[in-house]
């Protein structure tokens, strides 16, 4: 590993050292074209590119994140685990801190979803890995080459979209299930101890 890195230093470029080394070795042999557009990109450029990718991010991590919340909901319903809440007007799903893999494999094996939509589960996990994972690592220089960038973001938008549809079919599970069940949607929650401690204390 490299010497330790000013916070916004690390994310546009990789901690490893060699890793940098090489993807600045492979620069060199870039058109020049593409130099020249790394070289004229002005401060403005450069503060564009980081919000565009940053926001795609956000709203894919919180795209994936509504998607966890469907699953646990549709597994609390499928494992009986709902919970009336004080106010008698709430349903409660227990928290799960479960990760997106294995919800959707506990679903599988709880309620057997159709074929397309454990495709298109599986299709929003792989997509999740990717941003989660993978993104900035694969992506250092997308923020000093616009090809790269554009790329970059052509991807992002595509896994945003896969992550969409993943949290649209298991909304329509839900609500599936939620009528075979005669359970009011609307009155579904997912308890949070970090809120209950919060009104204790």
């Amino acid at each position: 590993m490299g010497p330790l890195l000013h916070f916004m230093e690390g994310l546009q470029r990789p901690h490893n050292r060699i890793l940098w080394e090489r993807l600045q070795q492979k620069h060199t042999f870039c058109g020049q074209a593409e130099i020249s557009t790394s070289q004229a990109m002005t401060e403005a450029d450069w503060a564009a590119r980081h919000e565009a990718l940053y926001k795609l991010v956000g709203r894919a991590v919180y795209t994936s994140q509504m998607l966890e919340t469907q699953l646990r909901l549709i597994l609390a319903v499928l494992q009986d685990e709902l919970e009336v809440q004080i106010d008698f007007r709430s349903l409660a799903a227990p928290e799960n801190r479960d990760p997106l893999g294995k919800l959707i494999g506990a679903l599988k094996s709880a309620g057997n979803p159709p074929a397309t939509a454990r495709s298109a589960l599986e299709d929003a996990l792989k997509s999740r890995n990717r941003v989660v994972h993978q993104f900035f690592v694969r992506n250092t220089d997308a923020f000093s080459h616009l090809s790269v960038f554009e790329t970059a973001r052509a991807e992002l938008l595509a896994d945003l979209d896969r992550l969409s549809s993943g949290a649209k079919v298991a909304h329509s599970l839900l609500l599936d299930l939620c009528r075979e069940r005669g359970i009011d949607d609307a009155a579904l929650a997912v308890r949070q101890d970090r809120v209950v401690k919060s009104m204790l204390a």
